[in-house]
């Protein structure tokens, strides 16, 4: 994913965007043979891409290349109503997937899990709730007590989070972005998943199922308690 993303930045680097350098990527994008989550993302990153580069006296070339860009994405989309994606840890890949999901975040990022000690996980979800996202959280009361817990740290900056206020284990790991995408599995956010443990994470992009995860959220956010 990071070459796609260095292709785009390449191209608006000089202020042209040549018809060799579209091919380029619109053949490299039809070779990986993208899901529409990782098309989203990338499409995300071009407007990134683009409002970094953006200045008085190119922005007529940015528009265009802005353009150009979103039109290599299109048809690549796969028109799949049951897309699932998985991926395995000891690995970075779980955490990539959990990183890229929250980076496409617009509107909604509701996470129910056991414990956030994954810093940059963390640091992902203050930035989804600066730019305005609205994100809640739920975890294990007796968690957020452990060595290296995010917990304490996501509510101080200002998102809301809830805690299991029973003698048992809230023991959830799913995450819902934008009342369309879930991602779950055995995965807890934390630096030992990604290096050590064998965990999985699965990403659905299916409606019915992200029903019932929203239903199961909203169910448990009644019942916590405010942290």
């Amino acid at each position: 994913m990071d070459n796609i993303i260095k292709l785009f930045e390449d191209s608006v680097a000089d202020e042209i965007f040549g018809s060799f350098e579209r091919k380029n990527i619109k053949q490299q994008l039809q070779d990986k043979n993208l899901s529409k989550r990782e098309i989203d993302f990338i499409r995300s990153k071009i407007f990134d891409i683009a409002l970094a580069k953006v200045n008085a006296t190119n922005n007529k070339m940015i528009v265009e290349w802005l353009e150009n860009a979103n039109k290599a994405l299109n048809g690549l989309e796969k028109e799949v109503q049951n897309d699932i994606e998985t991926f395995f840890s000891p690995g970075s890949e779980c955490k990539v997937a959990i990183i890229e999901a929250i980076s496409q975040a617009q509107n909604s990022l509701d996470v129910c899990v056991f414990t956030i000690s994954d810093n940059e996980i963390s640091n992902k979800l203050i930035e989804a709730h600066k730019r305005k996202v609205k994100v809640r959280i739920l975890s294990d009361n007796e968690k957020l007590l452990d060595k290296g817990s995010d917990i304490q740290l996501l509510a101080q900056a200002g998102i809301p989070v809830k805690i299991d206020n029973t003698s048992n284990h809230m023991h959830h790991k799913f995450a819902i972005i934008d009342s369309k995408l879930v991602l779950t599995g055995s995965y807890n956010w934390t630096r030992s998943a990604e290096l050590y443990n064998h965990e999985n994470v699965i990403v659905i992009n299916n409606q019915s199922n992200t029903t019932l995860f929203k239903n199961q959220f909203e169910k448990l956010w009644k019942e916590m308690s405010i942290f």
